[in-house]
């Protein structure tokens, strides 16, 4: 009978962690993406969003460039996206870049956002999942790393 029991429990675990896989796989584009009204759209109530552009609290990160080099930072940004074996870059234009993240061992998508705002001399980001409710801090942890990854690229003056 215990047999039987862990057998089912086994089971169970892996149908549960079948369904995260091919949610992660098969999660839909977010309708909520883009500008809205000339900014980044806010982050939704669930906390697994940041964003520099109107958001409040947890979900609240600093611009990633503000001043004269915003718009190289946007360039910069760019080349750091592309450079990620976790990104792919899926929609941009002078001021907006869209890419998708693929998060750790379950592959879920996350969807990060650039804002060029040229009239503030700021670029924006926003990360947010596109499943779940909670993401256990990886889209402020994205954030920091791309961050990091600009600053650098930035001191030593390559886009």
């Amino acid at each position: 009978m215990l047999k039987k029991l862990t057998a089912l429990a086994a089971l169970a675990v892996l149908a549960g962690l079948t369904g995260l896989w091919m949610a992660a796989g098969f999660s839909r584009e977010p309708m909520e993406l883009g500008l809205q009204n000339g900014r980044l759209r806010p982050c939704p109530e669930s906390p697994n969003c940041v964003s520099s552009d109107g958001a409040s609290g947890d979900a609240q990160v600093a611009p990633l460039q503000a001043g004269p080099r915003a718009g190289e930072a946007f360039t910069a940004m760019r080349a750091v996206l592309m450079g990620r074996e976790d990104c792919e870059i899926v929609a941009e234009s002078a001021t907006y870049l869209h890419a998708t993240a693929r998060t750790g061992f379950f592959g879920f998508i996350d969807d990060v956002e650039l804002h060029l705002d040229v009239d503030a001399a700021t670029l924006h980001i926003r990360s947010a999942s596109r499943v779940g409710r909670s993401d256990l801090g990886a889209n402020a942890r994205r954030v920091a790393e791309l961050r990091l990854a600009l600053e650098e690229r930035l001191s030593r003056g390559t886009e």
